[in-house]
């Protein structure tokens, strides 16, 4: 399954796009919440991944293969906002239960094992960017 499989994101209620349509978003019948740094306004052009989704973690693993198979590295946007802390403190229980294992802890080792030289670029905030650099981020110099 690729990354159209609707489990894959974090999703709403009829009442939740009802009561506030800049956060969620109605398509084929099921509501989808809009992507957001949490001290934002939610971005209405993107829909939130599940960051806790082990589903969505192997289908990632997949595209970003394919990826490593054409470049060098590739820029994670606002990556911060994948780590375990964070992604719970947003979005709560529509998330499901908290992995044991950070989400890049999870990703970056698995595209290492076949592209041991390729890069992951973070852009990151909120003085997190050590964090990410423990999960595999490369510093830029």
């Amino acid at each position: 399954m690729g990354l159209r499989a609707s489990e894959y994101f974090i999703q709403g209620s009829a009442d939740d796009a009802r009561n506030d349509p800049a956060s969620f978003i109605e398509a084929g019948g099921k509501v989808f919440a809009c992507g957001r740094d949490p001290y934002f306004s939610p971005w209405q052009d993107v829909l939130q991944l599940n960051a806790f989704d082990q589903g969505l973690r192997q289908a990632v693993i997949g595209t970003i293969s394919s990826i490593a198979d054409q470049c060098d590295g590739i820029r994670c946007d606002m990556s911060m906002l994948m780590l375990n802390n964070v992604f719970e403190r947003t979005w709560g229980t529509r998330a499901g239960e908290k992995p044991v294992n950070d989400y890049w802890t999870t990703v970056i080792p698995a595209i290492k094992a076949g592209y041991p030289e390729f890069r992951f670029i973070a852009e990151a905030y909120w003085d997190l960017e050590w964090e990410l650099q423990q999960q595999g981020f490369r510093l830029l110099l």
